[in-house]
């Protein structure tokens, strides 16, 4: 007989969750939980707000790569199809679906004891997997929406820095001695000369 039977299904635990985030940090706002087994292939486990930062989790039971690997490609799936902004994999614990009430679920994820297997995709990173509690997924789900503040100034920055070459590049060509002159001071060298490249020829 297995060590830990399944007898909850996963939306189930999808469920508690979801509830628990919310209750624990208002700003995390659960908006869709599937229940449908027919939908699940096409929809996310579990759809949230941060912030007004969507956020979806990918979930998987069980202690093992395969686990732990289908939850992280179905999280990159989400990112690649442009569902949400963060997704997250997360792989819970089999003692949580071989619990008998929804009662004993919800102690058990409460519990500072209860480990959860995390790892973070979004456009520009994927993280590893980190264990941790239920406060520390939420860490990990403030943590990737500060990044992707941070990653969103830096884009804005680097655009508006072409801009602003781009334009002064416009303004300076109809006077080519400015060109020059800047060329000089930076150690620019020009295009090779036409004639010169003609004779090398």
């Amino acid at each position: 007989m297995p060590k830990n039977p399944i007898r909850l299904r996963q939306e189930v635990l999808n469920t508690i969750l979801a509830e628990l985030i919310s209750e624990r940090h208002p700003e995390i706002t659960p908006e869709r939980i599937l229940t449908d087994p027919k939908k699940s292939r096409n929809m996310p486990d579990l759809m949230a707000r941060l912030n007004g930062l969507r956020v979806v989790v990918e979930c998987e039971i069980g202690d093992s790569a395969a686990a732990r690997t289908k939850a992280l490609d179905s999280a990159k799936n989400r990112i690649d199809e442009g569902i949400a902004a963060v997704a997250v994999a997360l792989v819970y614990a089999p003692e949580l679906a071989a619990q008998s009430s929804v009662a004993k679920v919800k102690a058990l994820m409460r519990s500072q004891q209860t480990a959860f297997e995390v790892a973070v995709v979004t456009d520009a990173s994927v993280t590893a997997y980190s264990t941790g509690h239920l406060d520390y997924v939420c860490t990990v789900l403030h943590e990737a929406w500060r990044e992707l503040l941070e990653e969103d100034a830096l884009n804005t920055a680097v655009a508006e820095i072409d801009t602003a070459v781009e334009a002064f590049a416009n303004t300076i060509d109809g006077y080519p001695k400015i060109g020059e002159k800047l060329a000089s001071t930076l150690g620019i060298q020009g295009a090779p000369d036409k004639k010169v490249e003609a004779s090398d020829e």
